[in-house]
């Protein structure tokens, strides 16, 4: 039998009710933050709805913070109705933080990649804190060949290495330099090791977006490493009828 409130005096019991031992009998009403906190008639009540309001506010903030994050045209809430592959999205967005360590998403332009990336990786930051990086593949190729000529390669892969999420999107759109691939397997090698994720967008079958790099020992590294630790989950386009 729970005891009333009322009969609680002014013991202070919110350690027990935040663990679960003490549940009110009714739920708190009063304005946030309480006209009367020290008067109130329900404490325990008064403190859980203060701390709802407390965890939903820091949910809220991290949804803003996701957005700001992601990239212009990715920023709005993603419906997955109006997606080409609804279901593929929502196996996708059901995927545990860290569970596994490289997740590949292939498909036609369209088909709701980009947006699921995205979509993914904001669930992770609003769940987990974990924050994001967004790089398309043309950028990597092009920072990933400027860095080598001024022999900074190392510094590349060790700020991409440490976000806790890297999305890189449409890889294999353009033939790699011959740097590209080393730097790739050094990133993900990385990555892996320190157990952080990486989201891979391509338009193309893994064989097909990973053969612009040049060096063969370089996709079979790359390749081995998403059999190993990862997984890859192929969009359709829906037949519009």
């Amino acid at each position: 039998m729970i005891e009333s409130t009322a009969a609680l005096g002014n013991v202070n019991h919110v350690g027990d009710f935040l663990s679960g031992k003490l549940i009110p009998a009714k739920l708190c009403e009063c304005k946030v933050p309480c006209a009367k906190y020290r008067e109130c008639s329900q404490p325990l009540a008064r403190e859980r709805r203060h701390l709802e309001d407390r965890q939903k506010s820091a949910v809220e903030a991290k949804a803003r913070r996701a957005m700001d994050l992601l990239p212009e045209g990715f920023k709005e809430q993603v419906d997955p109705q109006k997606l080409a592959d609804p279901a593929t999205h929502d196996t996708v967005m059901a995927e545990p933080y860290a569970d596994r360590l490289v997740l590949c998403l292939a498909g036609p332009t369209g088909a709701g990649k980009t947006r699921t990336a995205c979509a993914l990786a904001a669930r992770y930051f609003i769940e987990r804190s974990a924050e994001f990086t967004f790089i398309t593949w043309s950028e990597f190729v092009s920072q990933s060949t400027e860095n080598a000529r001024d022999s900074s390669e190392s510094r590349l892969v060790a700020r991409l290495a440490d976000t806790p999420v890297l999305i890189i999107d449409d890889l294999g759109s353009g033939r790699a330099t011959p740097v590209t691939g080393s730097v790739l397997t050094a990133l993900i090698k990385r990555r892996i090791g320190e157990g952080r994720v990486t989201i891979l967008t391509t338009q193309y079958s893994m064989t097909e977006a990973l053969a612009g790099i040049t060096k063969k020992q370089d996709v079979e590294a790359i390749s081995r490493r998403i059999h190993e630790r990862g997984v890859v989950y192929v969009f359709e386009r829906r037949v519009q009828r």
